[in-house]
């Protein structure tokens, strides 16, 4: 499965990238430094953690292919 065709990747980058529109209008704007960081630090966090979890869904599943295809020849 491609990530770049998951459900969750795409609505987790449309969230970040709404996340960082929110973060520019709340510092340039309305200049809110603190809350604006917060939110761009816990917003896009999300989309990372989508990453790493397929990244290593992805790894595990490599190293699984591996060491069957190693000791089952």
């Amino acid at each position: 499965m491609d990530i770049n065709n998951s459900i969750v990747y795409q609505k987790a980058d449309q969230f970040a990238i709404r996340v960082v529109k929110a973060y520019k209008y709340l510092a340039e704007e309305k200049k809110e430094y603190v809350l604006s960081k917060e939110l761009l630090r816990s917003g896009t966090s999300i989309q990372l953690s989508v990453i790493s979890n397929r990244l290593i869904v992805y790894i595990s599943t490599t190293k699984l292919n591996q060491f069957l295809a190693f000791y089952l020849e």
